[in-house]
């Protein structure tokens, strides 16, 4: 799972469940089972609710067996904020888990995202920090720090982070989209746009690439935009039936493409889902805030008390 990318955590997935039929009394797999049944969800393989409670179950079962694996009590916090929302509830559990297990970077990881996704910027760095001191080598917690700097606005410290994560592993393409996101909203749209180069040509994507070719400056920051969003929605469109379509990844494709309506529409479509990408719709944004209007702040509230 430390890929962190769709196939690998359905394939970890399938590894775990194969590992419970081997041995069904082994708490920490079922520990492990429940965070990849939540990733599943987070990468949108899988429908969200399918997946949490899928994950609860799985930690559920781990508490059963052995009610000191602090982290089934983590991936039950996740399901409560992810997919449930009752930030309060999920807080808790999270304070015990860490309690019982205050080295565990997943749970300083998920505890972050919590705090990240209802505003506490400053507290969310603190955990991911934390995390990344137990875990240097990660790239992932690096730049789960610059998404939270990014998120509270301080930009110049997020591209430090992103970069520190790109640093570790050169072909992190989240690592480098997400710094061409800070980049943009500092101003410094080459660059922003050379990171965005970067990932096509990581991911292999020549067509891409050939189509951020000669484009500069702001406008060709937003046409580079509009472009990966009439991708993306091509993708998403060509999904084969029967798998799962994040209505989120909908709408972020729409607001690339300047269509604000069918935007909002795909984005409380996503709130009545409780889908956790709803969640972290605007944070960090793409360098272009979004003009948010009253059907903005009403998905926020629904959001904010479900």
């Amino acid at each position: 799972m430390g890929r962190r990318d769709g196939p690998a955590i359905r394939e970890a997935r399938d590894l775990l469940l194969q590992a419970i039929e081997l041995d069904p009394l082994d708490a920490a797999t079922y520990a492990l089972l429940a965070q990849a049944y939540s990733g599943l969800a987070y990468y949108s393989e899988l429908a969200p609710e399918t997946a949490f409670p899928a994950a609860e179950a799985a930690a559920r079962q781990a508490l059963e067996i052995d009610p000191t694996v602090a982290f089934a009590r983590a991936a039950i916090a996740s399901s409560l904020t992810s997919f449930r929302w009752h930030w309060a509830a999920a807080e808790r559990e999270f304070k015990v888990a860490i309690e019982h297990d205050p080295d565990n970077a997943a749970t300083r990881n998920l505890y972050g995202i919590m705090l990240r996704n209802i505003g506490r910027f400053d507290e969310a760095i603190v955990q991911f920090r934390e995390a990344a001191r137990l875990e240097p080598l990660s790239r992932h917690y690096h730049r789960q720090i610059g998404t939270a700097l990014h998120c509270a606005g301080r930009l110049t410290e997020a591209v430090t982070e992103y970069r520190l994560a790109i640093d570790l592993d050169p072909r992190y393409s989240n690592g480098w989209e997400y710094l061409a996101f800070a980049l943009a909203r500092l101003g410094r749209y080459d660059e922003a746009l050379t990171a965005l180069a970067t990932v096509a040509r990581t991911d292999r994507d020549s067509a891409k690439l050939a189509a951020y070719s000669g484009l500069r400056g702001r406008e060709g920051y937003v046409e580079a935009l509009r472009r990966d969003g009439r991708s993306s929605l091509e993708g998403l469109r060509s999904t084969p039936p029967g798998r799962y379509v994040s209505d989120a990844d909908f709408a972020t494709a729409y607001e690339w493409l300047g269509q604000f309506d069918e935007m909002y529409r795909r984005l409380a479509r996503a709130v009545d889902r409780r889908d956790v990408r709803a969640l972290t719709f605007d944070c960090p944004d793409n360098g272009i805030p979004l003009d948010r209007d009253a059907r903005y702040a009403e998905i926020k509230r629904r959001i904010a008390n479900p």
